[in-house]
């Protein structure tokens, strides 16, 4: 009700709020109506409503897909910091999305969002070291990547670091560490 009132009024914040109820809340979800308002905020410059508008067109949520328009809305954050948009970034890249494949690019992106701290582009950027992507491979890199988003609590880092304990990936074999690291990932 609130948000609504203050979506109504122009309010960036209730805009936002508004589209994270219709995306969230079960009893209303509306992905038709989140798009509407994350567009309505991610248009006064909002960038977490750009982000989450990109994912909309990237997923095609309450919006025909279209993976252009995903990786323009989800640029704009990207490139004044935000994290979460850096990684995607780079996952558009990695994976060709919108954009040419760029393993270059996706590693300088999900580099960024990994020296942010984002527990998630660490992982990401443990990979890119243990595949070769974008950088030459270098397993202790990786490990040392995927032990800082595990350190941060972050269930994906945990077992990221499970399988390189399990594998002696940058440390040595260690079973129990790597059981260890799976049961705190699982709960």
């Amino acid at each position: 009700k609130w948000f609504r009132a203050a979506a109504e009024q122009g309010d960036v914040w209730g805009q936002f709020g508004l589209a994270t109820c219709y995306r969230e809340v079960a009893s209303i979800r509306n992905y038709e109506e989140a798009a509407k308002w994350y567009r309505a905020a991610a248009e006064q410059n909002h960038l977490t409503a750009q982000c989450y508008l990109g994912m909309c067109y990237l997923e095609g949520i309450g919006v025909p897909q279209d993976y252009g328009k995903a990786f323009e809305w989800i640029r704009k954050p990207a490139e004044l910091e935000v994290p979460k948009a850096q990684l995607l970034l780079g996952q558009f890249y990695l994976n060709g999305i919108g954009v040419a494949k760029d393993h270059d690019k996706a590693f300088e992106w999900i580099y960024k969002s990994a020296k942010q701290k984002d527990s998630e582009g660490q992982v990401e950027l443990g990979r890119c070291y243990l595949n070769g992507i974008g950088v030459s491979k270098d397993h202790d890199k990786a490990f040392e990547w995927i032990r800082k988003s595990a350190e941060q609590g972050a269930a994906i880092g945990q077992f990221e670091l499970g399988k390189c304990y399990l594998n002696g990936i940058g440390v040595k074999t260690n079973e129990k560490a790597a059981f260890d690291l799976f049961c705190k990932a699982a709960k």
